[in-house]
């Protein structure tokens, strides 16, 4: 079965259900629902929030888990936030300390320490 689009592929504005049906008795129920918050993330975002969830919200293995960089796995958590309302419209604060101390452990190529602390993500650069 093919999974529900959350916003309309032509305005981009969000979908409203007009029917619901059960498929075992039959019945069906018609009006005007509204789909769940998450029904408007693209697929790819569902996935990266099941793997965040798996990952219990480690960057660190996230990166591990999609062979992605930090500043990527970053950018996609504040894209998520975006689509779901919960952004602020401001950058994410930085902890540069951190940043650092991952580039001084191997953990962290410099590029991508810049890429991140300038806010373009690794898929961004040309």
């Amino acid at each position: 079965m093919a999974e529900v689009m959350g916003n309309c592929p032509v305005c981009g504005e969000a979908f409203t259900v007009s029917e619901l049906h059960c498929t075992k008795c039959n019945s069906s129920l018609k009006g005007e629902f509204e789909l769940c918050e998450f029904c408007r993330l693209t697929k790819e975002q569902k996935y990266f929030v099941k793997m965040f969830l798996k990952n219990r919200g480690s960057i660190r293995d996230m990166e591990k888990e999609l062979g992605i960089s930090y500043p990527t796995v970053r950018n996609k958590i504040e894209e998520i936030n975006a689509a779901l309302g919960l952004s602020d419209g401001r950058l994410p604060s930085v902890n540069v300390s951190e940043v650092l101390k991952r580039i001084k452990a191997g953990e962290l190529s410099v590029d991508s320490a810049v890429s991140f602390l300038t806010g373009q993500s690794e898929e961004d650069k040309i």
